[in-house]
Parts: C-alpha cells; structure tokens; sequence
C-alpha cells in the first residue's frame, strides 16, 4: 500500500520539496550550497530520519527551524560554509519534538509524523 506523505514534486518517489535557496536570506552569495541527504521513514513509528552532510559545520553555527510542516537548516549569516535546506511535509509533524544531533559531520535528524487521536488505529478487544 503506498502512502502519500508530502506533495509529489518530480518523481512520486520524493519524500521533501528542496525549496534550494528561494528563502535562504543567509545565501546571498554563490558560495552557499544545498547539503546531500538521505532520509528514510518507518511507517510503524511514524519517524522520518534525515542524514544531511554538514561537512565543517560547527553546532553553534546551524540553526534549524520547525513549522507544523516545514525544516528549515541553515547556517548563521557570517559562518563558513554556508547551507540551506529546506523540507515540505505534506502531512503535519510534531515540530516541537524535532530531534537533531551533529556527530562527524552528519547532522541527523528524528522527525515524527503528527497523527490525531481520532485517526489512530484502536484495538478492538474480542469477546
């Protein structure tokens, strides 16, 4: 069974809309570049899992912003190198619990997917 999670964008296959550097006010210049990603999503946990390359990249110097269906990583104006990624969700996730860790250059991050109560599925208990 195929789930569409976010909008169909270039191949049905596309997880995330990559908005490049349409919003990205830190990348003025051409020196910024969009990171290379790798993403997967468990469909029993409802979690996606991003692996973006973050080569350089020191933590104080990545900001990372959440909407109900939006990531947004970049780095901070003055730092170097300079990135930006942007992810669209389709469906709403729970942004206030994003988990992020940068560790030998690889920021991962833990994205759960927002299910309402009512559409999760109950068990029924048989009599």
């Amino acid at each position: 069974m195929a789930i569409e999670l976010l909008k169909p964008i270039i191949t049905p296959k596309m997880i995330f809309h990559d908005l490049f550097h349409e919003e990205c006010e830190n990348c003025a210049d051409i020196s910024c570049r969009t990171p290379v990603v790798d993403w997967s999503f468990d469909e029993k946990s409802n979690i996606f899992d991003i692996m973006v390359e973050m080569p350089g990249v020191k933590k104080e110097n990545l900001e990372i912003k959440s909407t109900e269906k939006t990531i947004t990583i970049s780095t901070k104006k003055d730092s170097n190198p300079n990135f930006y990624r942007n992810f669209e969700f389709i469906d709403l996730i729970k942004h206030k619990e994003v988990k992020a860790k940068l560790e030998d250059g690889i920021l991962t991050l833990k994205i759960e997917k927002f299910i309402p109560e009512d559409k999760k599925p109950v068990e029924i208990n048989i009599e």
